[in-house]
C-alpha cells in the first residue's frame, strides 16, 4: 500500500485542527514507522509552507517539514 499524503491532512497535525489532527497523527506514525510508503506532492510542500508558516513560524515550518522528507 502506498498512500499520497493531503495538505489538509498535515495542515490538520501542524495546526491542531480538531478532530481531524488525531487521525492525521496516526497516520504520520505510522507513515514514520514504515519508511517510503507515503509520498507527498511537491506542491504540497510549499502550499503546507505558505499556508503554516505564519501561525507555526518560518523556522518550525521548515523544521517539519525537513523531517516529513526524511521519511516520504
Amino acid at each position: 500500500m502506498t498512500l499520497l499524503l493531503d495538505t489538509d491532512v498535515l495542515i490538520d497535525f501542524a495546526l491542531d485542527r480538531k478532530p481531524h489532527s488525531d487521525g492525521a497523527s496516526s497516520l504520520l506514525d505510522y507513515l514514520e514507522a514504515h519508511p517510503g510508503l507515503g509520498f507527498v506532492a511537491w506542491h504540497t510542500l510549499s502550499n503546507f509552507y505558505y499556508l503554516v508558516a505564519p501561525d507555526r513560524g518560518k523556522t518550525e515550518s521548515k523544521r517539519f517539514l525537513l523531517e516529513l522528507c526524511r521519511f516520504v
